[in-house]
């Protein structure tokens, strides 16, 4: 999946659509990368107030980037509490561009950098992400106390753990 819509007010693209944009770009002469993002919005009548893009940094760190289309303002989520990339910025906007051409604007850099709580691990980070992506969604304040990592860990353990059973058990079959 490219991107998912929720209440059609915000859209999270995926890394898969970096990803493409980066082939796009080795291959300019083709339009396959704007007729898969054409495909992808089909059905999404409402436009978004907002775009996030969860991104990895160097396979060692998620964070996510935030476009508010109406204040034109990009904000970076980080655990970590890193700078915001000016580069993935501009990637970013070029994509946002390609999908919605009638954000012409260029995204201001908010101070607001790295918010979010921080992580205690390494190995955090997507949990955070997913966890300020659900939090957003639903306009709720980013309180360290709220995102209960070790109930998190613990139910994604239980579930993986489930998974691999049921396919011992198709394997065996």
């Amino acid at each position: 999946m490219a991107f998912q819509a929720i209440a059609n007010h915000v859209i999270i693209f995926s890394a898969q659509t970096v990803q493409r944009y980066f082939l796009h770009l080795e291959h300019l002469t083709s339009n396959q990368f704007k007729q898969w993002l054409d495909n992808c919005l089909e059905g999404y009548a409402n436009p978004p107030t907002h775009l996030a893009f969860p991104n990895n940094v160097q396979s060692r760190h998620w964070d996510l980037y935030v476009f508010d289309l109406a204040q034109g303002e990009v904000t970076l989520y980080c655990s970590k509490g890193w700078r915001i990339d000016a580069k993935k910025v501009v990637t970013f906007t070029k994509i946002i561009r390609m999908c919605y051409p009638q954000v012409d604007k260029d995204f201001e850099i908010t101070e607001r950098r790295g918010i979010g709580p921080r992580q205690r691990s390494d190995w955090e980070c997507g949990y955070f992400v997913l966890c300020t992506i659900e939090k957003i969604l639903r306009n709720q304040p980013l309180k360290i106390s709220d995102y209960r990592m070790r109930t998190l860990v613990k139910m994604m353990r239980d579930e993986l753990s489930l998974y691999g059973e049921s396919l011992d058990r198709n394997t065996v079959q």
